[in-house]
């Protein structure tokens, strides 16, 4: 996309203000630029202007299975989750891509050490969760690890450095989340710097569309995968 497509695409969307640095910038940087601009994702702007404020929608608690419930069914509930489990009906999917901050830790959250008598990261501990259920089945399920685009090299190498915790190698899969336009509440769209467009990670609920923009439906197909869970 070129600059005189740009400022017509633009227009069209109202979003003219994106350019309004342009001829502040370098060669690279206009490049850049453009290149964000065509790969706007638009329609979550859209979404956005068409949100009825005034509607009034009645929110009602949704229904859920006591604890005292899983305790009394727990068998019930057990030989259903190892009867899919063994029919590979089945993954999981480790929502990965936060980081350390509120804990004072400068990478992946995952990586944090939670140990008391010896080192044991949040990553190593959830494995070990899953573990306990592939034990209980004899099946490894594919388990796909949704990072962000800043500690996603970081996050693979923790894996490989730890051996995978123990998890088959071949049924792990990484992943990047999906980063959506950052706007206001008319949706103008910001910009982070004067040749950047601002994005933020587009939410838990957003692991499912990047797992499929990654590709991996196709595992999910071949494999027959019915269900997910995330954690």
């Amino acid at each position: 996309m070129d600059y005189e497509r740009a400022k017509i695409y633009l227009k069209q969307r109202g979003q003219s203000h994106l350019l309004d640095y342009y001829n502040e910038l370098s060669d690279s940087e206009r490049e850049q630029l453009l290149e964000e601009i065509e790969n706007i994702n638009f329609s979550v702007v859209k979404n956005i202007l068409a949100t009825d404020e005034k509607k009034k929608v009645k929110i009602r608690p949704v229904q859920a299975v006591t604890l005292n419930d899983i305790k009394r069914r727990r068998p019930q509930f057990e030989e259903v989750g190892l009867r899919a489990l063994e029919n590979k009906k089945v993954g999981a999917v480790l929502l990965a891509g936060g980081q350390g901050t509120r804990l004072g830790f400068d990478k992946a959250k995952g990586m944090y050490n939670i140990g008391q008598t010896r080192f044991l990261s949040i990553f190593e501990q959830l494995i070990n969760n899953i573990k306990d259920v592939t034990n209980l089945s004899g099946r490894y399920f594919p388990l796909f690890v949704m990072t962000n685009i800043i500690n996603n090299a970081q996050t693979i190498d923790f894996f490989k450095e730890n051996n995978y915790f123990g998890y088959p190698r071949d049924r792990v899969h990484f992943f990047i989340q999906d980063t959506e336009p950052a706007c206001d509440f008319d949706g103008k769209i910001f910009l982070d710097q004067k040749h950047k467009i601002s994005l933020s990670p587009n939410g838990n609920g957003g692991w499912y569309s990047s797992l499929i923009n990654a590709g991996y439906n196709r595992i999910l197909e071949r494999e027959g995968i019915e269900s997910t869970f995330s954690a």
